[in-house]
């Protein structure tokens, strides 16, 4: 049964359709892929050692539209593709610009100053509306080390690289230890048919 991972997206197979164009995906096998995805899961989610489960899934509105291939029925991730951790509805953001637009012409239009079409158009000159201000998690290894490396952005690098190994490490350690339990299961009732068979014996 998919169901969203990241904590604040209610994505689920029960309230989603299939003609709502929401897909969900699992986890990628590659290991630093893995990791890139575990890491920026765990920071949503507050959980500094977050591990997924074998069917864990991250819904389609968690990527941007040019990393999704494929059609409604049968769609596929771009081996770049990386989830965000921020849901940015654009929606909002027109109307929240439309809403300070129409306060700026109110109140030049109270004002008894005259506003030229100088002022008028850096009054439009709105900045591009982005609230959170961390680095995006999409940035790549390669954009990161293209950054100067300040002593800030070096420890931070060497923190996320120690972060990302000890993620692969558990998650290693997990794989083995689920097999290792299979294993374990499988041992344990071929040694019960033992003792079944042996016990008609003696009766």
């Amino acid at each position: 049964m998919p169901q969203c991972v990241f904590k604040n997206c209610k994505n689920n197979h029960r309230n989603v359709k299939v003609s709502d164009g929401i897909t969900f995906f699992r986890f990628p096998n590659d290991p630093f892929r893995f990791a890139e995805w575990v890491s920026i899961v765990a920071k949503e989610r507050g959980e500094e050692f977050y591990s997924p489960c074998k069917n864990s899934t991250i819904c389609s509105i968690h990527f941007d539209k040019l990393d999704i291939t494929g059609n409604t029925q049968r769609r596929r991730l771009i081996k770049s593709a990386i989830p965000k951790l921020q849901i940015y509805d654009h929606t909002k953001v027109q109307s929240a610009i439309s809403s300070k637009l129409t306060d700026d012409l109110t109140n030049q239009a109270r004002s008894p100053i005259s506003v030229t079409l100088m002022d008028a158009t850096a009054t439009l000159d709105v900045p591009p509306a982005d609230p959170v201000p961390f680095e995006s998690p999409d940035a790549s290894i390669s954009e990161l080390i293209s950054l100067d490396d300040t002593p800030r952005i070096d420890y931070l690098k060497q923190k996320l690289t120690r972060y990302r190994k000890v993620i692969i490490s558990k998650s290693r350690k997990i794989h083995n230890l689920q097999k290792l339990n299979k294993r374990l299961l499988k041992k344990n009732a071929s040694l019960k048919k033992i003792i079944k068979i042996l016990k008609k014996k003696i009766n």
